[in-house]
């Protein structure tokens, strides 16, 4: 969550330097510094975005060393305010403020000059720094929804049988000239992908294709690449029975991509699959579904995602709402992970302890299987650990390179930043703490969470947009009490 800080830090620091605040009794060589200051603080937050998703120990160090020169800037600018408000101050000085007044011109010239050309120095380090990790990294990887999908073992998702026959069903359901897109929509860690992935792997006499396509997607959606790789999967698939569309959309043709793309559909039938979609971006994901058409009746898409939103867009009917697993389940996929086998001979006791730990699991397969990979081989005192302790607490002793929370990690760095210091306040409240709406807004406004924004958006409007979004990604639900409507986190 650092890096989050640290964005928040760089927007602040922009806002003021926009401010007359800071700027107010100035020489005017302090006005092109401030100015000059603006250039590395937008490179530093576009790196910062992605330093989030970097768990490394480098950049961790690093996103450290961005803090320490952010936070001896925003000190320098306190400074700067505090002097201008003194010498503009239109009430009753003292004697002690007066003197200080007097001699603050040569205070700023043989003190927080220097100051600031050392920050400023700083600055940029860090910014070339980081850029030039950020490039290192990104070199030569390979984009996630190009990856390939192998090893797949379905009799290894236990206790999916009849949500697979579900899902098939509700997709054979439209026969009409028209396009079937099904969400299959639930909070992270509940096992979507591996739903979608069962009916996906199903090659039964009932549910055959001329070609199928997955597409597992990250944060950096691209219209452009979802549809050129539907293009590329059709043509290795069904040869000679679709249109030649070798044309080069990097140059940008939304029209044309979107009309091969349903030319291809039209021809075809398919079932794809789009994984892990989170977006809070009406206009890409009204795109997304105008890509694949209205009226391909042999066209079959899943779209597993942990947004109610993207679900009421992308469906063509009602999405699939997915549930836990039964607790049998659940104590199925923890004892396979902590025993090697839900049948193997073991002490009672751990079996007992191992039971209540996947109860604790909700009927989350990610947790349970997280919770059994910890405890395997190991002592009593990490199985009462996992009995007992907090999850929080079991991913910093247990967990440091892989987070026990990874579905909701990614979720998280999809946020814009201001949702995520919202997201991050909620961190002040007791798990499951009721809430009141208006009352929440309100504390957002006093911390300034979305200044920059307004002018756009009216603060309560912003309040409004931010809490459907937590809403739709599953972080709060809404609760009736009998004197208001509330939340729960």
């Amino acid at each position: 969550m650092g890096t989050t800080t640290a964005a928040a830090a760089v927007d602040g620091i922009l806002r003021r330097l926009e401010s007359s605040a800071v700027r107010r009794g100035l020489p005017s060589k302090f006005d092109d510094v401030l100015d000059y200051l603006k250039v590395p603080l937008c490179s530093l937050w576009s790196v910062l975005s992605i330093l989030m998703e970097d768990q490394s120990l480098e950049a961790s160090v690093l996103t450290r060393k961005i803090k320490k020169v952010l936070y001896a800037l925003e000190d320098l600018l306190d400074e700067l305010e505090y002097h201008g408000s003194i010498r503009h101050r239109p009430s009753r000085r003292t004697w002690k403020d007066t003197l200080f007044w007097l001699s603050s011109p040569l205070i700023l010239h043989t003190s927080l000059a220097p100051r600031l050309d050392t920050i400023s120095r700083k600055l940029r380090y860090v910014t070339d720094s980081s850029v030039e990790f950020c490039s290192c990294q990104r070199t030569g990887a390979l984009p996630q929804q190009y990856k390939e999908q192998l090893g797949f073992d379905g009799a290894a998702i236990i206790g999916r049988d009849r949500e697979k026959h579900d899902v098939k069903e509700l997709l054979l359901q439209n026969n009409g000239d028209s396009l079937s897109i099904l969400p299959i929509v639930g909070q992270p860690g509940l096992g979507k992908t591996s739903l979608a992935r069962l009916v996906f792997e199903d090659y039964g006499e009932d549910w055959e294709f001329d070609f199928r396509v997955w597409i597992s997607l990250d944060k950096n959606l691209d219209l452009t690449k979802i549809g050129t790789h539907i293009i590329s999967e059709a043509s290795k698939s069904v040869k000679g029975r679709i249109p030649q569309v070798s044309r080069n959309y990097s140059l940008g043709a939304p029209f044309q991509l979107a009309h091969d793309v349903q030319e291809i559909l039209h021809n075809s039938s398919c079932l794809i699959v789009l994984d892990n979609l989170f977006s809070m971006n009406l206009n890409f994901l009204v795109n997304l579904k105008e890509l694949f058409g209205a009226k391909q009746k042999c066209a079959k898409v899943i779209v597993t995602t942990s947004s109610k939103l993207v679900a009421e867009v992308m469906g063509t009917s009602s999405s699939y709402n997915l549930g836990g697993l039964s607790e049998e389940h659940c104590w199925t996929v923890f004892a396979e992970k902590a025993f090697g086998n839900k049948d193997a001979i073991v002490d009672p006791q751990y079996t007992e302890i191992g039971k209540k730990i996947a109860r604790r699991c909700n009927g989350i397969p990610m947790l349970a299987q997280s919770l059994g990979s910890m405890v395997h081989n190991q002592g009593m005192n990490t199985w009462l650990a996992a009995r007992d302790e907090e999850f929080w607490e079991l991913e910093e002793r247990f967990f440091p390179k892989s987070t026990l929370f990874s579905s909701f990690m990614a979720i998280y760095y999809r946020m814009h930043h201001k949702l995520k210091l919202c997201f991050l306040y909620l961190s002040v409240f007791p798990r499951g703490s009721t809430i009141d709406k208006d009352e929440l807004i309100r504390q957002w406004r006093a911390l300034d969470l979305f200044r920059s924004e307004l002018g756009v958006y009216s603060a309560s409007l912003l309040g409004e947009i931010y809490t459907d979004d937590l809403l739709s990604a599953s972080i709060l639900e809404v609760v009736d009490t009998s004197l208001s409507v509330g939340l729960v986190t």
